[in-house]
């Protein structure tokens, strides 16, 4: 008899423990404000004679994320071959750590039979997440901008890295393209679109 009450006597003890801790738990901590985010479309184009794709005018699909480019899906579309026709939305983090989510589809207007260029990238903090061009998998930490021609009628992607590029945390497209200026003149880059 002794056994048994000290057994129940254990498990009420353990069952009131429990119940203690529960009510003296803190509530789960509020995540963080929503980083400064924001997406969109630059291009530049210059009137230059023999002009070159992907670098004398070209079309960029970017997120921002904070004070710097995240993601830049650099093409040679664009002027002269006439504006691109495209289809993108962007899910904005709505608190500190959810995931940001763009993708969409770019194609030449002026070649409406000429590809498709789709793409999407997913990351929590701008600088990890996972990018895809035309059904290839990229990691963003390997790299945030992503060169794309379809100078040759099929989709043709290279990542490379580079070191981040400033942009105020709005991101304009304006502050896009003048913080991409500066590799332009990239041998790399050149040598892609000149294939």
């Amino acid at each position: 008899m002794i056994r048994i009450r000290l057994c129940q006597f254990g498990a009420m003890a353990a069952v009131l423990a429990v119940l203690c801790s529960m009510l003296s738990c803190k509530p789960p901590a509020k995540p963080g404000p929503a980083p400064e985010t924001n997406n969109g479309r630059a291009q530049w184009t210059n009137d230059v004679k023999n002009a070159r794709p992907g670098i004398d005018f070209a079309v960029v699909q970017y997120i921002t994320w904070e004070d710097r480019i995240a993601f830049a899906l650099w093409t040679d579309l664009g002027v002269p071959n006439g504006f691109p026709n495209e289809l993108s939305s962007y899910l904005r983090p709505n608190h500190a750590g959810s995931e940001g989510r763009y993708s969409g589809s770019i194609q030449e207007k002026q070649k409406p039979g000429g590809p498709v260029i789709e793409f999407s990238c997913a990351t929590t903090d701008g600088v990890n997440g996972s990018i895809k061009v035309d059904g290839r998998a990229f990691e963003l930490a390997n790299g945030f901008v992503l060169l794309v021609s379809t100078a040759d009628g099929k989709v043709r992607a290279k990542q490379i890295k580079r070191d981040p590029l400033s942009v105020p945390p709005v991101g304009r497209p304006a502050d896009v393209v003048n913080a991409l200026d500066k590799l332009k003149a990239d041998p790399e880059i050149i040598a892609f679109f000149a294939r």
